[in-house]
């Protein structure tokens, strides 16, 4: 079988699936499945790079996201190993990173890190700065050290599992956040490839939308030195609830960022 021929039969099976974009990912699966070169469509297909395309092709049409079938994703200049006990990195969240290169901060803290894209990207950008993720997730860990370890130069990335609390002790110029933002209602509603196949917590905690914001802002008041920045993610339509959270806990607004769509999705806070 020819490389067109594949392509076009895979095409047909992810559209059958409800697979969006079926012609690119069917082009995005068969490079990773065919090493060593760019195929073009008049190439024929090895015996063995069949066979995997069309593991990946069924994988694909049970709604699995690209990202982990082929085990990675690239975020900001670097490819990051992902699966599914981590939140596949979105395009948007490198607005975060962005914002906190610009202020080159020494300390980094990342709370509920995942496969620790946030605090690798910027300690990457940044290589005076030293950083703590947390999360809960043992599993998520693992892979946000292999990601340090393979990205990062020196031993400049710590990662712990356990709650926010823990960082009391602690103090850092910037704190990072990406929290579970989405409601339990907008959770429902999500495409396949993401409720049923990123891990639930790191999405929702099944209410409002709203949950994880508090405790955010608690740890930024006590942890933040005095010019330290929290540099926080919301989902669409939450800056005011979020903003009144924030000012509740004496925490001082600085400015929004917009993302890749123009809409406010990071919001800069320090100590009042």
């Amino acid at each position: 079988m020819r490389v067109a021929e594949a392509v076009e039969n895979a095409t047909l099976r992810l559209r059958s699936a409800g697979v969006e974009d079926a012609v690119g990912d069917s082009w995005r699966l068969l490079l990773h499945a065919v090493p060593g070169r760019m195929p073009v469509p008049g190439d024929r297909l090895e015996e063995g790079s069949a066979v995997t395309f069309e593991n990946f092709v069924k994988q694909r049409e049970r709604r699995q996201p690209v990202a982990q079938i082929i085990g990675k994703r690239l975020f900001h200049e670097h490819e990051f190993t992902v699966n599914s006990h981590v939140l596949d990195p979105r395009p948007d969240s490198e607005a975060l990173v962005r914002a906190a290169i610009d202020q080159s901060p020494s300390t980094i803290l990342d709370l509920g890190t995942g496969n620790g894209c946030l605090l690798i990207s910027v300690l990457a950008a940044c290589p005076n700065s030293v950083g703590l993720g947390i999360d809960i997730s043992r599993p998520a860990l693992r892979i946000a050290r292999q990601n340090a370890d393979r990205i990062l130069t020196g031993d400049r990335a710590r990662f712990v599992a356990d709650d926010w609390n823990s960082t009391t002790s602690y103090k850092f110029d910037a704190i990072l956040a990406n929290p579970p933002y989405v409601s339990k209602a907008e959770y429902l509603q999500l495409p396949p490839e993401i409720r049923d196949w990123e891990p639930v917590s790191a999405l929702t905690l099944m209410r409002d939308g709203f949950c994880a914001y508090p405790e955010i802002a608690s740890v930024a008041a006590r942890c933040l030195t005095g010019n330290g920045i929290l540099y926080l993610e919301i989902g669409p339509g939450q800056r005011n609830r979020v903003m009144e959270i924030c000012l509740h806990e004496k925490l001082e607004f600085r400015e929004t960022v917009r993302d890749l769509d123009g809409r406010e999705r990071i919001l800069l806070f320090s100590l009042a």
